[in-house]
């Protein structure tokens, strides 16, 4: 600030009147009223004053930013003191511009109608906030490698301060784009959210809402290799007589699960939740007649504990049957379960597996109720 203070004399005169005004004199000088609105008077003349000089002075101020004197060539201390701010947050945000394109909801609703196409800037082979999705990225890449899962919450916490200052919208989108690119995994309440598993909206939703903040977990996604891909449209070929043109992990899987659903399926008829008996017998059903529609096909259907320990011997089911009266599809299994010790609080399933794809069609959740015998060879 230039040497003239005069603008510090008018303020100071100007507090001074304030306190007077301030201070109840009423019974000790006489026409205090008077006096007093002559002095409010005086206090609004010196505080224009006071701000004329300050301004005046202000045209002659030098600005610094971090220490470093800011070089303006505008005239007006407004657009100067906006020039400096502007300064001072590019140094403080300096990865504010990893965002090139403002994003909102609606942004990411229209993410999820594209089916995966590339948002880029017009003209260019250039991904919008492509350097501000590297950085998210990367992150949730590194937590990974640490087995750790990111939350929504510490995705936000990370990217709204220094050195980023993301906008929530941004943030959120971001996250979107990465998921629907196949770059990471999203959990909710540990179930995995996927897009055959979720709808558009239940997704967005996750994404969007507060109240998922904390629920909503993120991880890199391990992608299918060439050899895996290959090995889908194999199978493809051999039941369905089709193969998939995409190179894209979930279209593929999308493809080859709309193709499945045409092939003859079992289903448990028995309402079992607990097993007490070492040699056990189970009714299914197949749920449909094989037709020129529905294809027959064949499942392994055995029992495991939390830990996929098989701990029951493995049933080979051939689902062939013609019938269209539903008793007549219905079939008993046996099964003899391992002669060990089970704990009731734990977790055990009876599985099913379509044996030519090995793809998991039935889990069905069981308590173990067994006592411990002697082993009498049930187990083969």
């Amino acid at each position: 600030m230039p040497d003239d203070r005069t603008f510090l004399d008018e303020i100071r005169s100007a507090l001074q009147i304030e306190k007077f005004i301030r201070f109840d004199a009423t019974n000790t000088v006489t026409q205090f009223e008077s006096i007093k609105e002559a002095k409010k008077v005086e206090m609004r003349e010196r505080n224009g004053a006071a701000k004329l000089f300050l301004s005046e002075s202000l045209k002659n101020a030098e600005i610094y930013v971090n220490g470093d004197k800011i070089q303006s060539g505008a005239k007006e201390i407004a657009s100067k003191i906006n020039e400096a701010l502007g300064k001072l947050v590019s140094t403080v945000y300096h990865k504010l511009s990893y965002i090139d394109t403002a994003m909102s909801e609606s942004d990411i609703h229209t993410l999820f109608k594209n089916n995966g196409q590339q948002l880029t800037l017009v003209g260019t082979n250039i991904t919008k906030n492509e350097l501000a999705l590297y950085d998210v990225n990367d992150y949730i890449a590194l937590n990974t490698q640490r087995h750790m899962k990111t939350s929504m919450k510490s995705i936000l916490e990370r990217f709204l301060k220094a050195p980023y200052g993301f906008v929530e919208a941004d943030v959120q989108w971001l996250v979107a784009k990465l998921f629907k690119n196949g770059e990471i995994a999203m959990f909710v309440n540990n179930d995995a959210v996927t897009l055959l598993s979720k709808t558009s909206e239940e997704i967005i939703r996750y994404l969007t809402r507060k109240e998922f903040n904390e629920k909503l977990m993120t991880e890199k996604r391990v992608k299918a290799n060439e050899k895996q891909k290959k090995s889908v449209r194999t199978v493809m070929k051999e039941l369905f007589n089709v193969t998939s043109a995409s190179d894209d992990d979930d279209a593929i899987m999308r493809s080859f699960l709309g193709y499945a659903s045409s092939l003859a399926e079992i289903a448990l008829v028995s309402l079992t939740s607990k097993i007490t008996n070492l040699i056990t017998t189970l009714d299914f059903v197949q749920t449909e007649p094989v037709s020129d529609i529905v294809k027959e096909t064949s499942y392994r259907v055995y029992f495991i504990s939390d830990s996929n320990e098989k701990i029951s011997n493995e049933n080979i089911v051939i689902a062939d049957k013609k019938d269209k009266d539903t008793t007549k599809r219905m079939f008993r299994l046996r099964f003899n379960f391992k002669n060990k010790k089970y704990d009731k609080s734990q977790k055990y399933y009876l599985v099913a597996y379509d044996d030519k794809n090995d793809i998991e069609v039935l889990r069905h959740e069981i308590i173990m109720d067994i006592a411990f015998a002697d082993d009498f060879g049930f187990f083969t």
